[in-house]
């Protein structure tokens, strides 16, 4: 399933100034109600109070941070509760059988195997252009703001790459400020 997030990933970059931006929502709402059913179905995480039709920013931020400051956690035999109002992230025993733990769209070794899927879900429509000065050169990158590396912006063609905030020079939402969520 992650390659195939990837590859879709990498078609919507590639003609992004061609894609309108109710058609990045459009494609955001399907695979956030995608990524929902898939939870709803198999998961190991619960999240309340959140639109039913979209896993939140928010959630996938509180995971990675309880994830990143619970190192001795077996998340793969974890079970997680989060919720959105008060922020609180539960984690409860629950023993996965391995040929099952494969299934699970949310089945986590570490923060950064957070599927594709999740952060395809939660970015897609919430992109920025971030302008870096490196060494006297400015340019522009397109970025996301991403929920588990810990860096405030990626850049959208490499996950793995975080924007060091000493070198942005400015940030520009490619899309309507009172859409953010």
């Amino acid at each position: 399933m992650s390659g195939y997030a990837q590859d879709f990933w990498r078609i919507i970059q590639s003609n992004r100034k061609n894609l309108s931006q109710e058609r990045l929502e459009l494609f955001a709402h399907d695979i956030r109600a995608e990524i929902s059913a898939r939870i709803n179905y198999y998961g190991n995480i619960s999240v309340k109070h959140a639109n039913a039709l979209c896993i939140k920013y928010d959630a996938l931020s509180l995971l990675a941070n309880y994830v990143r400051s619970h190192p001795e956690q077996k998340e793969g035999e974890t079970f997680y509760e989060i919720d959105c109002i008060t922020e609180n992230v539960e984690a409860s025993s629950w023993a996965i059988e391995s040929r099952r733990s494969a299934l699970l769209p949310f089945y986590i070794c570490n923060e950064f195997d957070l599927p594709y899927w999740a952060l395809l879900a939660n970015c897609i429509d919430r992109q920025y252009e971030v302008t870096l000065n490196c060494n006297g050169n400015e340019r522009k990158e397109l970025c996301v703001k991403h929920p588990v590396i810990g860096g405030e912006y990626t850049v959208v063609s490499n996950w793995s790459t975080c924007v060091c905030n000493q070198f942005i020079v400015d940030v520009k939402p490619l899309f309507s400020e009172e859409d953010d969520r």
